[in-house]
């Protein structure tokens, strides 16, 4: 299933309100930072578009609901902010990214109201479930608009 939404970095007529509005999705990218490593989550996500950037559009998921399994992680052991995509468990979304910040010994945080949407993704709805990525075992259930 898909799980990152990516835009075309083409512009039509070079003018900032005519982005590409080409995306495709995929499982995932082989960029530098992309991937659930240590130095993945904690760099983060950074703009991949330098000329006329992309505004963010109005995404489905609004909120963590709630985390039913912390998970483990790889290589974090102490208290880390991350920056991480997921992977849809239940329902047909994709492209949800988080911020959180792990516990002491590196887990996921298991307080849902811990959690920042970074990018809603697209095609959640209520209640379904995601796996953050770096995190095996990780559930978190999200609230949709």
């Amino acid at each position: 299933m898909a799980t990152i939404k990516s835009y075309s970095v083409a512009k039509t007529h070079g003018t900032a309100s005519t982005n590409s509005s080409v995306y495709a999705t995929t499982e995932g990218r082989m960029n530098g930072y992309d991937l659930p490593t240590p130095q993945g989550l904690v760099e983060g996500r950074t703009a991949t578009l330098l000329n006329g950037s992309r505004a963010a559009a109005n995404h489905d998921v609004t909120a963590i609901k709630g985390v039913t399994a912390a998970g483990t992680t790889s290589g974090l052991t102490s208290a880390t902010a991350v920056v991480a995509t997921t992977t849809t468990v239940t329902g047909s979304g994709a492209g949800l990214i988080v911020k959180f910040t792990t516990t002491a010994a590196g887990v996921a945080n298991g307080t849902h109201g811990n959690y920042t949407v970074i990018d809603g993704g697209e095609g959640y709805a209520t209640d379904d479930t995601v796996s953050i990525d770096g995190f095996p075992g990780s559930v978190l259930s999200v609230t949709a608009a």
